[in-house]
Formats: structure tokens, sequence, C-alpha cells
């Protein structure tokens, strides 16, 4: 599904086009300090980009825009329409970067809110299978709290099972002053690492191909 948006004027959807239109390098810089890409590897913006109306896209769409159509019968086993709609898509070379932005801590909170009991089930089946898969506790509540991140991490898993060389990169853009919560880095931080305890995983565990990743808005203010 390819999903149109308006220009943003708030937060994450504001400054993810900001960083797109005036500063495409930016994460690059960013990504190659935290070793998620090589030093010098040009990063590929594929959504949401000004000139394909700032869509954003999910489900099969999603696939064939960082060009693995072929994983799309697997995912329809693997989670309902209407899935994980991404802020943002790239690639550097070969890796794959799934883009999940957020303006302030308040944003990582979320619950599942599927109607229909087969897309709970399997939903809740995907979950199961990435708990044991990323080492986190059977028990814990992937449904509940923080459902969004939870969602974002299967998807990463269901990619890097497959073969796809794939990173969830965590967009922290700080210094929104207009936000109704915190947007430090020291916020953000504590934000994902009581995430992380509530999703079941150990004080300090990392996830394979997960990156955080902190922008100041102050960045975006003029173009590159």
């Amino acid at each position: 599904m390819r999903i149109e948006q308006k220009e943003g004027t708030k937060g994450s959807l504001k400054f993810i086009q900001q960083l797109i239109a005036r500063k495409p390098t930016l994460i690059a810089e960013h990504l190659a300090a935290a070793g998620a890409i090589p030093s010098g590897a040009p990063v590929t913006w594929l959504s949401p980009l000004p000139t394909d109306h700032w869509a954003e896209y999910r489900d099969e769409a999603f696939l064939e825009r960082i060009g693995h159509p072929g994983l799309a019968p697997a995912l329809k086993n693997f989670w309902p329409a209407r899935g994980p709609q991404w802020d943002g898509l790239a690639k550097c070379g070969d890796i794959v970067l799934l883009v999940e932005a957020k303006a302030h801590v308040g944003e990582l909170v979320s619950s599942c809110a599927a109607e229909s009991q087969v897309s709970r089930d399997l939903i809740t089946k995907s979950l199961d299978a990435t708990k044991r898969a990323l080492g986190a506790k059977a028990d814990a509540d992937w449904m509940n709290g923080y459902y969004q991140l939870a969602n974002r991490l299967a998807h990463l898993s269901f990619l890097r099972e497959r073969g796809v060389d794939a990173r969830l990169v965590l967009l922290q853009f700080t210094g929104d002053t207009g936000m109704p919560t915190a947007s430090t880095p020291t916020a953000y931080a504590a934000a994902y690492a009581a995430a992380m305890t509530h999703l079941g995983f150990e004080d300090g565990a990392t996830v394979p191909g997960v990156v955080h990743v902190n922008i100041d808005v102050a960045d975006l203010s003029s173009e590159a």
C-alpha cells in the first residue's frame, strides 16, 4: 500500500521531510559513525520523496520499494494487511534501512488496535516467534505499551531471517521545544531503555540491526 502524505507542518513528519529535502546525506554520516554502514558509503532515500507526494509504504508495497518483492507471500503469512507504515525507507548498497522517526518520547507508547481475532492471532504468533529469535522473555507483553516498536522489531527480524541485510533506524529528532514531552538524547535513551525492559530484554541488551540516530532539528534549518 502506498499512502501519500501532505507536507509536514510539525513533528516527525515535518522533520523527516526536511531531512530528505535539505540534508539527504546527513543520515549517512550518523549511520557510519554508529558503524551501521561503511564510512563514506552513500545512502539513497526511497521514501518519502517530494517527487512522490511524500508517500509512505507498507505491506507488499514496502517490499517492492526496497527491492524484495519476492518476499510478499512470506509476509502475508507473517503479518496481516495494514502492517507497519514506514516513516522512511532507504538503501546503502545492498543494506536496507527501515526508518522509524520520533519527535518526542511520548510517541513511543502504543498498543495493538487490530480488531479481527484472526489478525490478532497472527500478530501474536509472529511476535512470539520474534521474541524467541531475539532472546526476549516469552511472557513479555508485546501487544500493549510499546506495540509499534515491537512490530518494527518483528519486521526487521522477518527480513534478516530471509537473507536481507536490514537495519532498523530509530531516528530521534531532538531540540523541538514545541513537543508535549521531552526530545533530548537523554530522554530518548531513558525511554527506549524502559521500552526494551517492557519488551522483555535484559538491561543493556542490544538487538542486531537496530541503530539509534539523534538529529538536532536546528541542523535542518537550511539546505545543504
